[in-house]
């Protein structure tokens, strides 16, 4: 079967859902179908990244600002009209939004739409004079009623969803997100040993991956950090990720005298963000609620891929990844004093967290990798069609 999936957020440049994308396209192509991802181009960036695919990347030229979404919806018209394809997959919240302005202009084709859950705040459940809820949200709205059925990333996300639009309860379905485990694969020790030894890692070391935002929590992370360091002088605390949060948290290590035990790593590739994930002993983000909505946290499962345990914030979808007890330990997202406790927790028992590990990987080989994720959505697919 021809499937287009539409985007506007995608690799080698991407967030959480353009990793989405990533890992659907990879699943239904193995499955057999013929994949076409319409996606956003950056530079001349992408040209190696797209001809290790095995699916077909079609790259479109978007301007910066507001016209990037008008452009889109151009696109997406084009490009369907080009392909037929039967079946459409809008998977991250700006190509909602493109895809709801082309649904003005041309016939509604069979498509479905990936709910991630920051799209429901940001589009329907902001209300009063907000330029958002004025201009976007009966667009959207008219796009998700319209939809053939919502793939919601969690069943939080889908509770959220139907919370806000309970006719779309019998067209919301849960399909987890999924690692792709080809791009996680196992790091060599001498590797994990090069990388520590450039960190000046000699003790334990916590890693967050994640844009630098407030509601990601690491100013949390930073403030438990602080109680910790007296008792583990060669704590290492690293942070993989770029975003407006940074000034303000560079300035929180500097007031906690954190300097020697935070490492700001910045926007790494792949191949460095896989070795992160290895060399690290315990992945900690404690996501709160705020302007974003966290329906799954794929970076818990990317972590999970490396035996690694996780603290993670008691919120949104996050506890269907990270289960208390098995895998992690959640905590209160706002709570210092909890934070500290599930870190010192970990640290002082290294056969916890080599079990919580060991059960993290078995988690995502059952459940969350691409291809379940991709399996689960042809089953939304073939459940509607009936």
């Amino acid at each position: 079967m021809k499937i287009l999936l539409f985007t506007l957020e995608f690799p080698p440049y991407a967030g959480g859902a353009g990793i989405y994308t990533a890992g659907l396209a990879k699943g239904l192509y193995a499955l057999g179908h013929e994949v076409y991802v319409l996606a956003p181009a950056y530079d001349d960036e992408y040209t190696e990244w797209d001809a290790k695919q095995p699916y077909t990347v079609i790259r479109m030229w978007l301007p910066r600002g507001n016209l990037k979404v008008l452009v889109g919806s151009v696109n997406l018209v084009k490009t369907w009209m080009q392909l037929r394809s039967p079946i459409i997959f809008v998977t991250d919240a700006t190509a909602h939004l493109a895809t709801s302005i082309a649904l003005l202009v041309f016939p509604t084709p069979n498509y479905f739409i990936t709910v991630h859950g920051s799209e429901i705040k940001k589009y329907l459940k902001i209300k009063g004079n907000q330029l958002n809820w004025k201009l976007f949200a009966p667009i959207i709205r008219r796009l998700f009623t319209r939809a053939r059925a919502l793939v919601c990333v969690s069943r939080a996300t889908q509770q959220e969803l139907i919370r806000v639009l309970p006719s779309l309860a019998d067209r919301a379905f849960v399909v987890h997100n999924g690692i792709d485990l080809d791009k996680f694969k196992p790091i060599c020790k001498e590797k994990v040993a090069k990388q520590r030894y450039e960190l000046s890692a000699k003790g334990s070391i916590f890693l967050t991956v994640a844009r630098l935002i407030p509601e990601k929590g690491i100013d949390t992370v930073l403030k438990a950090l602080s109680r910790i360091v007296p008792d583990f002088s060669n704590l290492k605390y690293v942070i993989v990720g770029t975003g407006s949060d940074r000034d303000r948290l560079n300035a929180h290590v500097k007031n906690l005298s954190l300097e020697n035990n935070v490492i700001f790593a910045g926007k790494v590739s792949d191949e460095s963000l896989a070795r992160y994930y290895a060399l690290c002993d315990i992945f900690v983000m404690v996501s709160r609620p705020g302007s974003r909505f966290e329906g799954f946290g794929l970076v818990y499962a990317e972590a999970a891929t490396y035996n690694k345990p996780v603290i993670a914030g008691r919120t949104g979808g996050v506890p269907e990844v990270v289960q208390e007890g098995y895998n992690g330990i959640l905590v209160d997202p706002y709570s210092v004093d909890e934070l500290e406790k599930a870190m010192r927790k970990l640290l002082s028992s290294s056969e916890l967290s080599r079990r919580m590990g060991r059960n993290g990987r078995k988690l995502i080989e059952a459940e969350f990798n691409t291809l379940k994720m991709a399996e689960s959505t042809l089953r939304v697919y073939a459940r509607v069609q009936l």
